[in-house]
């Protein structure tokens, strides 16, 4: 029983079903694809990945500190910008605070392990 001038209830059908699992097959082609040319020699070193990763997570938090100081000077009045600003930039820091956690636990494993 649905309330008057409430939307019908929205069901998906077969043919939705089968197009999504067909969107998903081709990005998995897709990244298969992918897999296979970094497995060919155009491999990008691992050190590069974490350095533009750090950068990224630095530029994040320069721009989260700029709107802050704009906002706080009152020269922004934009505080849903600020406020995405500071959340990027949180977010930002713990993937990368995370991933060294990663990195960390991976060494001592490898160390721990005996020859």
């Amino acid at each position: 029983m649905s309330a008057v001038g409430a939307p019908p209830p929205v069901g998906i059908g077969p043919s939705e079903v089968s197009g999504a699992l067909g969107g998903l097959r081709s990005l998995g082609e897709l990244g298969s694809a992918g897999a296979e040319k970094v497995g060919a020699g155009n491999s990008i070193p691992f050190s590069s990945v974490l350095g533009d990763m750090l950068a990224a997570a630095n530029g994040a938090e320069l721009r989260a500190d700029a709107a802050s100081a704009a906002f706080a000077a009152g020269k922004s009045d934009d505080i849903h910008g600020t406020m995405i600003a500071v959340k990027e930039a949180d977010i930002s820091m713990r993937l990368t605070a995370t991933v060294r956690n990663k990195l960390l636990d991976a060494f001592y494993e490898l160390w721990r392990m005996s020859v």
